[in-house]
């Protein structure tokens, strides 16, 4: 037997992981300034991987480069997460009513199994980070049983833009507890494979999110 050689990520892609991973958790909030000569040094990398690491994030609507200026984390209006959201609802009831259509009994249970262990993190001292990784192992479950390949090019990124947005937004933990029965609705239509519902269902489950984000964001103000 062999050792499959491992393989190495460039010092860019590297720098783009640190920083989205960073920005995900919170340590820069909507309008802050990111320091490339900070991160430079943290990593041990020269500027440029980082320079070329934020501009990929500006792609994906991370950060705000202003020539001559600086990098900054890029802020959003309330309109706009909301517009978000509901972006991703549509994909994601989509994806639901694929997944009612196309999903095998297998991966059906790789469903059931991230919702238990979901269940399990919100029966815990709550954090967050745990959330977001259980919750977009269930929504991962759901877009792999669409198999569509056009969901699973657009559905990820904006799974990374939804725990930025989150991050950045105060919520109770009863909040997030109210996911398990959702997701087990949906579940049950998928295993039904009655795809208006799923959808329907998933496209619930949004609603009633979003009508969490715009109560989070108006106690902002």
């Amino acid at each position: 037997m062999f050792d499959l050689p491992e393989i190495r990520r460039s010092k860019t892609d590297q720098a783009y992981e640190y920083i989205k991973q960073e920005l995900i958790a919170g340590r820069w909030s909507f309008g802050q300034e990111i320091s490339v000569v900070e991160i430079a040094e943290t990593l041990g990398f020269s500027r440029r991987p980082v320079i070329d690491a934020l501009k990929r994030l500006e792609v994906e609507q991370f950060v705000e480069i202003v020539p001559q200026t600086g990098v900054f984390v890029k802020r959003y209006t309330e309109e706009e997460i909301l517009d978000h959201f509901t972006a991703v609802m549509a994909l994601e009831g989509l994806a639901a009513c694929l997944a009612a259509e196309r999903g095998q009994p297998e991966q059906l249970d790789a469903l059931k199994a991230a919702n238990r262990e979901l269940e399990e993190v919100v029966s815990r001292p709550f954090k967050k980070e745990e959330y977001f990784s259980c919750n977009r192992r269930f929504h991962y479950v759901i877009l792999r049983m669409a198999q569509s390949k056009k969901l699973m090019s657009l559905l990820p990124a904006q799974w990374n833009l939804n725990d930025f947005f989150l991050t950045n937004i105060s919520f109770f933990e009863q909040d997030f507890k109210r996911t398990i029965g959702e997701h087990e609705r949906i579940i049950e239509a998928i295993a039904h494979r009655d795809r208006d519902l799923a959808r329907f269902r998933m496209e619930e489950h949004f609603q009633t999110f979003i009508q969490m984000v715009k109560q989070s964001l108006s106690i902002r103000r």
